[in-house]
């Protein structure tokens, strides 16, 4: 072997050694992208299991106080061959969030009293039952405040309702209980006032 030869097989040696080198290191590049993606799946599926937590512990919280309204709703759809939906904290794009949502499909069909009624129900189911509990039971004054102050909200009409109760033709055109905000919502300012005073009227 000359010197020149002894030259080429260390200089093929190392060129082969520089490539296996950037092999390794292209191969050790590659088993990192999907470890990242990895991480950052699992972190938004964390983020998302605990978010998905806890709008399950706030509906808990909120149901007891809202579903009463709600289900005013419901029942007197029910009686008119309607078939209701009932939501606790929905997903909402407007400028507030409701706390529960009713309800219902409908068609041309249906009746504009109908529609009204079904809007209209909480207060009327309410004041009813505040009526009979005020002649039949007899509510301890420790306890009176609380009674009072559950029945009147659930009684008591939201902006939504009013909506629907001025504009049901817009609701049947919607297919829904949904319509687009009205004037007359604001009076709720006044309504809700005035019917916490029948209310405890009522119960005492």
């Amino acid at each position: 072997m000359t010197k020149n030869d002894s030259r080429s097989d260390t200089d093929h040696t190392r060129s082969e050694e520089h490539d296996l080198d950037l092999t390794e290191n292209i191969h050790d590049g590659s088993g990192l992208k999907p470890t990242s993606e990895s991480q950052m799946k699992n972190q938004v599926d964390s983020n998302e299991n605990s978010r998905t937590w806890w709008q399950t512990i706030a509906r808990v919280i909120v149901a007891p106080i809202v579903l009463p309204h709600e289900l005013a709703h419901a029942a007197i759809a029910v009686l008119f061959g309607l078939d209701p939906v009932i939501r606790i904290l929905p997903q909402w794009s407007g400028t507030t969030i409701p706390l529960g949502q009713f309800n219902a499909e409908i068609d041309t069909s249906t009746s504009t009293w109908v529609i009204q009624a079904v809007a209209v129900a909480p207060l009327v189911v309410y004041l009813t039952v505040a009526s009979l509990v005020g002649i039949f039971i007899s509510i301890n004054a420790t306890i009176i405040l609380p009674v009072i102050l559950l029945l009147s909200f659930s009684a008591s009409l939201s902006a939504g309702d009013i909506a629907i109760i001025s504009n049901p033709v817009e609701a049947r055109q919607a297919g829904a209980f949904v319509v687009q905000g009205s004037t007359w919502e604001n009076i709720t300012i006044i309504t809700t006032p005035i019917t916490t005073g029948v209310v405890a009227i009522l119960l005492i």
